[in-house]
């Protein structure tokens, strides 16, 4: 079954989820709004969901191949409170461009990363991963790219404090009360050219509405895979392939040779073909050694997340505190990613002064796989994919196998370009440990001198720590045939950086209604 899911102008809605229901079969929209989905029922119902749209459903008749879909968008609740820089509004008020998630948005949309959430709900919003690390390299932009020498990230806002996308990454989705983007320039023009790029401002959860301790806890169990692999040749095609390279580079530098010339007769080494690859040409058992070396490297790997908080609200005072944790491996062996984190939130009014404390830390240790780099530069999926699979990845004692390094080499010319290191190894014995430790705070006090005039001011942090150890084993060689059965030279490194940066913001701000109108004024001076 294949089709469209489009919205009423007839764009694309990427990541919508199609299931036929009463099973778990499903599968997700791409970039286009296409799906392909086996059916296990040619009568069946399929249902299709996204956050922001209204649902959709079809029954499918016996010999339909084809069901396309129009979704439409939720009805906007114009008395809902949005948060517009340094202030909120509802949104039958509001003339500029803004989205926004709501606390219920993330609990109906489970993902180990907040972050994919907001992609679903919030047109103009691209949320892109730009790779496998199960520490979740994701790029959030709001206006697309803007500049080709600058940074095209937005600013972040955490309760009043600007930070990076370091502090942003580092939340937990339990921990958000609501998410809003300023899109257009109106809108973010309070920032001034800090918001060049789009704002995103998160308010975190406050204290229940009861005087009673609330506790809640959630948790997340999934199971990721790598959902398709490049086809390669199998160890006998390879062989084949093989052959007729070095034949053709004979007959080519040898035009009076012929194919049956014997090897020895031949005048250089890459007119010839190993006694390895002769092997596979003659053996019909097919039970010689057959690698699949993304097997080797990729793996079904599992995630769980916990989040658990405590929440009161009484006439004076409301707090919340949250603590969580993640720990996610990531698809290719020897990766994984942990983290943890803290958040204290506590508000309390006497008479017209308001006050309130936010604390926040967060720690994270990840386990780093060269995943994305060249085989020449370690890079593990690139060296399995240029892994011979005539090669087993461990020899009979257990050991690994570092017979490929240099199995390519052209003798004649000493050249080692394509030569490649067994990627287990790469990946498994190579230690890339890199650590963080991220916290925001602010302290915040306001008094109301009249009805509706009020000054705040809010003294915030927001601090980052980073240190990253490598080491690579003497026991791992150099790229090079020379080198195959040689211990090479350790590699050790460490790296470290840490920042502090610092807001005060001092705010006077007037709101009143009079009958059907009303004033809202702000002036604001940040250092």
């Amino acid at each position: 079954m294949t089709g469209k899911v489009v919205d009423k102008s007839g764009q694309p809605v990427i990541g919508a989820m199609v299931i036929e229901r009463g099973t778990n079969n499903g599968t997700g929209t791409d970039i286009d709004g296409n799906y392909e989905l086996k059916v296990k029922d040619e009568n069946a119902t399929l249902d299709v969901s996204i956050i922001g749209y209204n649902g959709a459903s079809v029954t499918l008749t016996a010999g339909q191949s084809k069901a396309d879909f129009v979704l439409e968008e939720e009805a906007i609740k114009l008395d809902d409170v949005v948060v517009i820089g340094y202030g909120a509004q509802n949104k039958r008020d509001v003339t500029t461009s803004i989205a926004s998630i709501k606390a219920e948005d993330f609990a109906n949309t489970p993902t180990t990363d907040f972050r994919e959430s907001m992609a679903a709900k919030m047109p103009g919003v691209q949320v892109i991963n730009l790779g496998g690390q199960p520490s979740g390299n994701v790029s959030v932009r709001v206006r697309g790219i803007q500049s080709a020498t600058s940074g095209n990230d937005p600013l972040y806002v955490i309760d009043g404090i600007p930070c990076d996308s370091r502090a942003f990454a580092n939340l937990d989705g339990n921990d958000i009360e609501s998410l809003e983007v300023l899109k257009d320039a109106s809108a973010a023009a309070i920032y001034g050219s800090r918001g060049s790029c789009g704002v995103i401002l998160v308010t975190t959860k406050r204290g229940a509405n009861s005087e009673t301790p609330v506790i809640s806890y959630d948790g997340q169990f999934s199971v990721s895979n790598v959902s398709k692999k490049i086809d390669m040749l199998d160890a006998y095609e390879f062989a084949e392939i093989f052959k007729e390279a070095r034949d053709g580079a004979y007959l080519f530098n040898v035009p009076t040779g012929s194919i049956g010339d014997p090897y020895g007769s031949r005048p250089e080494s890459y007119h010839c073909v190993d006694p390895l690859i002769t092997a596979y040409l003659q053996d019909k058992t097919g039970t010689l050694t057959n690698t699949d070396w993304q097997d080797e490297i990729f793996r079904t790997a599992l995630s769980h997340k916990h989040a658990l908080s405590v929440s009161a609200r009484t006439k004076n005072y409301n707090y919340y505190i949250g603590v969580n944790y993640l720990n996610r491996e990531g698809t290719i062996i020897g990766s994984d990613f942990e983290r943890y984190g803290l958040r204290a939130n506590l508000d309390g009014k006497k008479g017209k002064l308001k006050y309130g404390v936010s604390f926040s830390p967060s720690y994270s240790k990840t386990n780093y796989v060269n995943s994305d780099g060249q085989y020449g530069s370690d890079g593990v999926i690139a060296s399995a994919l240029m892994a011979p699979p005539v090669f087993p990845a461990y020899n009979s004692d257990g050991s690994y196998n570092w017979d490929m390094n240099g199995f390519l080499k052209f003798n004649v010319y000493n050249t080692q370009t394509n030569e490649v290191l067994n990627p287990v190894a790469l990946a498994l014995e190579i230690d890339d440990v890199r650590e963080k430790l991220n916290m925001v705070g602010n302290i915040h006090a306001s008094y109301e001198f009249i009805k509706g005039l009020e000054y705040k001011v809010t003294v915030g942090g927001d601090y980052y720590s980073y240190i990253r150890n490598y080491y690579r084993p003497s026991y791992i060689p150099l790229k090079g045939s020379k080198y195959y059965d040689k211990p090479s030279s350790p590699t050790a490194a460490n790296y470290t950086q840490s920042y502090f940066h610092w807001n005060v913001t001092n705010q006077i701000s007037f709101n009143r209604k009079f009958g059907e109108h009303s004033i809202n004024a702000v002036a604001v001076y940040e250092a």
